[in-house]
């Protein structure tokens, strides 16, 4: 009887050895995707440069190249009082005259904070394309860059 109780304990301990080196397998392979995720969104971002051309009535054409990224970035344009792109009003700016597709989103900063979670209005773009950005002279228009959830850069423009 001893050995059976025995046995039931070893086979008890093996089973929640196995499930938590699993469980800590599970967590460090997701916190070491986060991590890469995060380092190639700053990696990203250190090659981003903006480029503003001269205004035409309400419209403003703006390049956006990357020199470490080829490739599909985000854009979301919108109006604010403040030149604080940490505070987004749902106040959209179009881009190029055309209607922007929407969906939901969180978008986190190069610190792995998220700056905004929800609904969100956004245009596809990819680097080194003009975009012709609507602007509002009683407001500042902002332009969020995205790529992989993270806001790799922006522009205000007053």
């Amino acid at each position: 009887m001893e050995s059976v109780t025995s046995f039931i304990l070893v086979m008890a301990t093996l089973v929640m050895g196995l499930v938590s080196v699993g469980l800590f397998a599970s967590y460090g392979s997701i916190v070491y995707s986060n991590t890469v995720s995060l380092q190639q969104a700053q990696y990203f971002a250190s090659g981003l440069r903006v480029t503003m051309g001269k205004s035409s009535g309400n419209i403003v054409p703006i390049i956006i190249d990357d020199y470490n990224y080829n490739g599909t970035i985000y854009l979301v344009a919108f109006y604010s009082t403040v030149d604080n792109p940490e505070y987004f009003t749902p106040n959209y700016a179009t881009i190029n005259s055309t209607s922007p597709q929407s969906g939901n989103a969180e978008i986190k900063t190069l610190n792995n904070g998220i700056l905004y979670e929800g609904e969100i209005q956004y245009y596809v773009s990819h680097t080194g394309d003009i975009q012709f950005i609507s602007i509002n002279p009683k407001y500042y228009t902002i332009i969020w860059i995205i790529a992989s959830y993270y806001l790799i850069g922006y522009e205000v423009i007053p």
